[in-house]
Order: structure tokens, then sequence, then C-alpha cells
């Protein structure tokens, strides 16, 4: 990445008479360049040319990707008798069958409602 730079800073201190600016697009880790950071920087305020430098991680791309990286699963939900029948008991809805589909208010009772923390 920073042998990148400097030729970068080779070529444009040829072009005089325009703005000069280094777009850096990399990994935030430099692997195997021989050019220090030091030279680098120096060779860039010599030459007045500013560099600007964005950072791109692939492993990191995958977490803040707004795109799901699989399709959400639907959740499992266990059905039961009553899910078909709408009655209680699991029965079918018949004349027999002494359940509604839901108790009135007055005859419902909250099992959990005295127990406290």
């Amino acid at each position: 990445m920073l042998d990148a730079v400097n030729a970068a800073i080779g070529r444009l201190r040829e072009r005089q008479n325009t703005r000069r600016v280094i777009l850096l697009i990399s990994e935030s880790r430099d692997r195997g360049s021989e050019t220090p950071l030091e030279d680098g920087a120096v060779a860039a305020q010599t030459a007045g040319i500013a560099i600007y430098a964005l950072t791109y991680s692939a492993f990191k791309a995958a977490f803040t990707s707004k795109e799901p990286v699989s399709r959400p699963r639907r959740p499992f939900k266990a059905k039961l008798p009553s899910d078909e029948t709408g009655s209680p008991n699991g029965m079918p809805p018949a004349k027999y069958n002494p359940w509604p589909k839901r108790l009135p208010p007055e005859q419902q009772v909250d099992v959990l409602g005295g127990m406290a923390n």
C-alpha cells in the first residue's frame, strides 16, 4: 500500500498547476510495503499532495451490510389441537362440547396473578 502511495506521489509531482490529491482505499494494515510511512508522509507534504484515506474491511462489511446474509427463518410454532379446532380442550365445536371458543371474562381465572416476586 505504501509503495503504491509513493509511486502515486512520484507521478503527481510531474503535474504542475493542478490540485494533487490521493484517495487511498485500503485495509487498515499494510502487508509487505518496503516504503516506510514517514518517508511517504514527508514526500506528500513536500510535493503539496493531500492524502485522504478510507479503510475497508471485508470481514466487518458483512456485519454492517443492510442485506441479510441468508434468508430469515420463519419462527417455529408448535401446532396444538386447540389451534385447529378453536376450542380450549381440542375437541371440535359440537352440540355436546361444553367449551366455548373463549370463556367470558367473568369465568376466566388468573392463576399466576397472586404470585409475587
